[in-house]
């Protein structure tokens, strides 16, 4: 990520035509999946089993764990930097910066449901492979951010329908229940909180739960917590959108 612009510029990551929504029901949804992501947060230790623990040299532990009633999995750790730097490099565009390089995949926002919540449309390009073709995916998001205090935000995210975006015949439509951060500064150490409920990717790839994700998205989140601290200070992108 070395190399990013220190201001992205008022237009980074809206579509050309996106305007505020009229629609209430995408206010009630994003307000409904924040809470959501409060209520895991609040829960008690001993209502996540443990699946997996790892750690790296000058690297906070992260660990790996499940709520079987609400089929949820937690990635939860620590990142030796500020919270508005780790907001930034760890959420992806139009809220952050991480995997922007990426060309596979592009996001971009068809409405502003208010102060930091947009409806966005994801779509990710076909692969073909030496053994085998990945067909495309794509899905209509909502999305919101919180700054709950100075220390303290939250995030959520998750798919819905619109009737602009129909699913596509060449590909499979994502349907994600539940994407979301809980993440708070204490001293020189940002703590996060990710939470993924099982989603559905379709096609050949389908359900993916904590079985398939939970040690991947483990040892994902400490290589972001070994990088975050190292990259440059950049204006975060979410700063528009609140």
């Amino acid at each position: 990520m070395e190399g990013f612009s220190k201001d992205f510029g008022t237009g980074y990551g809206f579509s050309d035509g996106s305007q505020f929504s009229s629609n209430p029901t995408f206010s009630h949804e994003i307000d409904k999946v924040l809470r959501q992501v409060q209520e895991l947060h609040d829960l008690d230790e001993n209502e996540w089993s443990m699946r997996t623990y790892k750690k790296q040299y000058n690297v906070p532990a992260w660990k790996g764990s499940y709520n079987k009633e609400r089929n949820v999995m937690r990635i939860k750790g620590g990142v030796k930097a500020p919270l508005e730097k780790v907001l930034t490099y760890i959420l992806e565009p139009p809220y952050g910066v991480r995997n922007q390089g990426k060309v596979e995949a592009s996001n971009r926002i068809i409405e502003k449901i208010g102060s930091g919540a947009v409806l966005f449309y994801h779509e990710g390009q076909g692969k073909v492979l030496c053994c085998c073709r990945i067909a495309p995916r794509d899905g209509v998001f909502i999305a919101g951010l919180k700054l709950l205090t100075t220390d303290t935000a939250i995030f959520a995210m998750k798919t819905v329908d619109h009737p602009s975006y129909p699913p596509k015949e060449d590909g499979y439509r994502v349907n994600a229940p539940l994407i979301g951060l809980f993440v708070q500064q204490e001293g020189d150490v940002t703590n996060v909180e990710s939470f993924l409920a099982e989603m559905d990717l379709g096609g050949k790839f389908g359900k993916v739960g904590p079985g398939k994700a939970l040690g991947q998205a483990v040892q994902q989140m400490v290589y972001l917590a070994r990088d975050i601290p190292r990259q440059q200070d950049v204006a975060p992108p979410y700063r528009q959108l609140l």
